[in-house]
C-alpha cells in the first residue's frame, strides 16, 4: 500500500486519518510535532500526559541528555513553543485531545496511523543513511 492510500485510510486497514492529506503534511513538517505524535501515540486510550512531560521528553531528545538532566531554561523554551505553536494545530486536527486549562493531553483519532508513518519513514531514512 502506498503512502497516499495509507493517509486516506485504505479499506483493508480500517484506519482512516480524519485529517486532509495536505494538513497531514503540514502537521508533520515540524520535528517537535512528530515527536509529540509519537509520544502521545504510546499512551493507553485512558491515559493522559502533561505539557510539562512532553516538553521534558522533547528537550531530552533534542539535547541528547537524560530526562531531567537539562536546564530549566531549555525546558521552558520548549514548553512555550508547545503552547504557542504546536499543540493547538494537533488538537484542531483531532490527532490529540488537549485541554489548555489543565494542560492534559490525550490520544486523538488517527494518531496511531501517523505515528506508524513517522516510524516507517524514520527507519527507511536511517537505513538509507547507513547504506550511503
Amino acid at each position: 500500500m502506498n503512502l497516499l492510500q495509507r493517509l486516506r485510510g485504505d479499506s483493508s486497514t480500517g484506519r482512516p486519518i480524519p485529517v486532509p492529506v495536505d494538513d497531514v503534511f503540514q502537521l508533520l513538517r515540524n520535528r517537535r510535532r512528530r515527536i509529540i505524535i509519537c509520544r502521545v501515540s504510546e499512551l493507553e486510550p485512558e491515559e493522559s500526559t502533561s505539557i510539562g512531560a512532553i516538553a521534558e521528553w522533547i528537550v531530552s531528545i533534542e539535547t541528547g541528555d537524560p530526562l531531567g538532566q537539562y536546564s530549566a531554561d531549555e525546558r521552558k523554551a520548549v514548553y512555550v513553543t508547545l503552547m504557542q505553536t504546536h499543540l493547538e494545530p494537533l488538537s484542531d486536527s483531532g490527532l490529540i485531545e488537549w485541554d489548555p486549562n489543565s494542560g492534559e493531553i490525550r490520544r486523538g483519532e488517527g494518531i496511531d496511523v501517523l505515528a506508524d508513518l513517522i516510524e516507517d519513514v524514520s527507519e527507511r531514512a536511517a537505513a538509507s543513511e547507513a547504506g550511503a
